[in-house]
């Protein structure tokens, strides 16, 4: 399976003139990264506030050239059983949702305080580490492996994957998966204070969904 990946990896990179890989630094990531770096090693997109131990770590570890931006909005939704954190980065004129869930813990609501308007983004292929299987609560239903946003494709060359087929994956590689869930922790007073708000849930999330081309029943891309 390891094989077939890294073909359509390379088939995808050897169509592009400009490539990138937009990562998170995630186990889903990880995993992509470390089937990309071998073929050529891409720039890479990071979509964070900060670096944790275990990415600056992999960054080293493969040589990774890095590149991050601020978005160009933040904004909380509730889904269905909580609560997201929405931000939007500018790809060219269009915008790409990075999500966030919001959880009980040890932490506070980190949101950038610095915003970007229209990014002029260079690269014409986007590769990311999204399966179909991850299909989000306010999104609604699967995305598709290829899509089309503003000046790029994002394609997803782990799409066919569970998330059980991913760990064997790294661990046949031999890497160490993050330790770290992916979900943004806040104190119990801070989320007390986010469930206060009055929510018209589906008036936010039926604009969301439609902002983003998410209503349809067939996936057909992102839309601005």
């Amino acid at each position: 399976m390891i094989d077939e990946i890294q073909e359509y990896i390379r088939c995808q990179l050897g169509e592009s003139r400009h490539p990138v890989l937009l990562s998170s630094f995630g186990k889903d990531s990880v995993l992509l990264l470390h089937l990309t770096i071998p073929i050529k090693n891409v720039p890479v997109v990071w979509f964070r506030n900060k670096l944790n131990v275990y990415a600056e770590k992999v960054i080293k570890d493969l040589n990774l050239t890095v590149y991050t931006y601020p978005p160009i909005d933040q904004y909380l939704l509730p889904n269905e059983t909580g609560y997201t954190l929405v931000s939007e980065y500018s790809v060219g004129e269009a915008r790409l949702p990075m999500l966030t869930d919001i959880v009980e813990g040890e932490g506070e609501l980190e949101l950038n305080p610095h915003r970007m308007g229209i990014f002029q983004y260079p690269w014409n292929l986007s590769l990311y580490g999204m399966k179909r299987c991850d299909s989000h609560p306010i999104i609604g239903r699967p995305l598709d492996q290829v899509m089309t946003l503003g000046p790029t494709r994002l394609v997803a060359p782990l799409y066919g994957l569970t998330d059980e087929q991913v760990f064997e994956m790294l661990d046949s590689l031999g890497v160490e998966p993050p330790k770290e869930d992916g979900d943004m922790h806040v104190n119990a007073s801070t989320l007390a204070e986010i469930r206060s708000l009055e929510w018209d849930r589906e008036a936010a999330l039926t604009t969301f969904r439609q902002r983003y081309g998410f209503k349809e029943t067939q996936p057909s891309g992102i839309a601005r």
